[in-house]
């Protein structure tokens, strides 16, 4: 039987992540325009007056949102590409094609330190430079190729700024696509794959276990990822309401599907689930790393997001390793205690960090 006492507490630790990620996205948006405002002013009008004041606004909103996001003050990522830990960089909403720094660079050649090429999937609604305007940057900083791309778009408008919401065994199908591009591109063997939420989770893992993706796959790293379901705080237990929740659920799952099939998809108990995982999480040959926060607030409860334990399996908790550590679903993506534990997993990948023969002999 459930203890009460530990489900108001967690449900608790759920809207304390909700209300962080809420704070998180009120001042990254201050501090981009804060900051856009800077650089479009310039130090020179008015004697710098403006200047000062936006600069002054975007770090002090800076540090705000490194406090809401769980990342220490003086986190850095060293390297060419810029790293804003905790900000989001939320005005590349306004244009969907948009690239996150470090991302999708005409490509020179493999490095050969780091021979397998990252694709980085984002979450439902998200995009990719919104998603990815911390991630991306980190991982090239530490000398990675990355690639981003949009998926799972409704519409016919590749600037349409929500995606991921299409079906989810559409959205893998084009992900295959993408996958095959980048090994044509780069003539690697197999990529890595990390994601955020349905693309940490059940997307990603539909192509891997329904489209053969685990023979293109070297490693798979899920952020917050939607992998078993969510109860969305509760609400999905509506259905088990006696008399109205039977009638009232399927109607608002219609609803709901209106905005795109991958929302109830996720769901706990959709079919979908069983289709992905009913032989197994995972398959061999695959690294598979998830990392969750007990703060998350739309993967619930945060357990769902753990993977089958097996010899190629690690599944962490956050929490485990910093305990003061309060980032939601949406923050933890940008927060560098995250972005730590997927360089370390990366690290522990041979694969990703030694060059096959040929390219040491070339």
């Amino acid at each position: 039987m459930p203890n009460p006492i530990k489900q108001i507490t967690q449900f608790a630790r759920q809207m304390t992540g909700l209300a962080n990620d809420l704070a998180l996205i009120a001042v990254s948006l201050v501090n981009n325009l804060a900051a856009a405002a800077a650089t479009t002013i310039g130090p020179k009008p008015f004697f710098g007056l403006p200047y000062n004041i936006a600069k002054t606004v975007a770090g002090t909103t800076a540090i705000a949102a490194k406090l809401l996001d769980g990342t220490p003050l003086d986190a850095v990522s060293e390297g060419p590409y810029t790293v804003n830990y905790g900000v989001p960089d939320l005005l590349s909403w306004l244009n969907p094609v948009k690239s996150p720094a470090g991302a999708n660079l005409p490509f020179t050649g493999m490095s050969a330190d780091h021979p397998l090429p990252i694709i980085l999937l984002n979450g439902t609604s998200a995009t990719q430079g919104v998603n990815w305007s911390v991630g991306a940057p980190v991982l090239a900083n530490a000398g990675y190729t990355v690639y981003t791309f949009n998926y799972g778009n409704t519409t016919t408008n590749p600037y349409f700024p929500v995606q991921a919401t299409a079906d989810i065994r559409k959205s893998a199908q084009e992900l295959s696509d993408e996958v095959d591009r980048v090994l044509d591109e780069t003539g690697a063997d197999k990529v890595i794959l990390i994601g955020h939420s349905q693309g940490g989770g059940i997307m990603p893992s539909y192509y891997i276990n329904n489209l053969h993706g685990d023979e293109k796959v070297s490693q798979f790293i899920g952020i917050a990822p939607s992998n078993h379901g969510t109860n969305v705080d509760g609400l999905v237990d509506l259905k088990n309401i006696p008399i109205l929740g039977p009638a009232l659920a399927p109607l608002i799952y219609r609803i709901v599907d209106l905005f795109g099939a991958a929302w109830t998809q996720q769901a706990v108990g959709s079919p979908l689930q069983q289709e992905t995982y009913g032989a197994g999480d995972t398959r061999p040959g695959v690294l598979y790393t998830t990392i969750a926060s007990k703060f998350d607030w739309v993967v619930t409860p945060y357990t769902q997001q753990a993977l089958a334990a097996g010899p190629n399996v690690t599944n962490i908790v956050l929490q485990d390793l910093y305990p003061n550590y309060n980032a939601g679903h949406l923050g933890i993506v940008f927060s560098a205690p995250t972005w730590t534990a997927v360089l370390g997993a990366l690290a522990a990948n041979p694969a990703a960090n030694v060059a096959p023969t040929t390219a040491l002999a070339a």
